[in-house]
């Protein structure tokens, strides 16, 4: 007898594709004013924009 596999909750993940990151009303407001500082269009654009001063602080400490 051929064991049946459970199926998963939730949706089906695409290979190459990153899970959608859950957006908080602060983390709304800092991308918001990145992208009014740095005439950002998205919030990618902000995220990356993060990224790139953590790391500048990062190799001056």
């Amino acid at each position: 007898m051929i064991e049946q596999s459970k199926k998963k909750r939730g949706p089906k993940k695409k290979e190459g594709f990153r899970q959608e990151l859950r957006v908080t009303p602060i983390v709304e407001q800092a991308f918001n004013h990145l992208k009014e500082k740095y005439e950002l269009k998205n919030n990618s654009e902000a995220l990356n924009k993060i990224a790139q001063l953590f790391f500048e602080e990062v190799a001056q400490n």
